[in-house]
């Protein structure tokens, strides 16, 4: 029964878990699933906003949580996420997290970081991560521009 229960949270909250308990896949037949692709903290955190909807503990790393919300896609997770992101930019770290959300399609970050960038702009155009999104991410390097 407790399996049953947990199955429907699972379920209930990611299409991915959905699939892998409901269609004929390897987790549906063997009612395990492992999940590898992630630290055990990232995966607490996730655990903890599938049965509570909050996140308590996402600090550590919260582009790795918030990479996997956008892998299982827990819609509600990744925006929370992408909300905490926007709300610590700090002048190291606002290059990578604008990255993050052109890569995982999240607006609302991306123009936080955007704005973050055009505010401090002397800071950030000629350091190394911005060069980065340059050489990388060209089509956000213009969205700067």
């Amino acid at each position: 029964m407790a399996f049953q229960v947990h199955k429907i949270i699972l379920a209930g909250r990611s299409p991915v878990f959905e699939k892998m308990l409901t269609v004929d896949m390897k987790e549906k037949k063997e009612g395990v699933v492992k999940i590898i692709d992630m630290s055990k903290e990232t995966l607490e955190a996730m655990l903890e906003f599938l049965y509570t909807s909050k996140c308590s503990n996402f600090t550590e790393n919260p582009e790795a949580v918030y990479a996997a919300a956008h892998a299982y896609q827990i819609a509600g997770f990744k925006s929370l996420i992408g909300k905490e992101l926007g709300k610590t930019l700090t002048k190291e770290n606002v290059c990578e997290r604008l990255m993050l959300s052109d890569l995982y399609s999240e607006e609302n970050l991306k123009q936080k970081c955007l704005t973050f960038i055009v505010k401090n702009v002397d800071d950030i155009i000629f350091s190394a991560p911005f060069k980065d999104i340059a050489d990388n991410r060209p089509s956000v390097y213009y969205d700067v521009i």
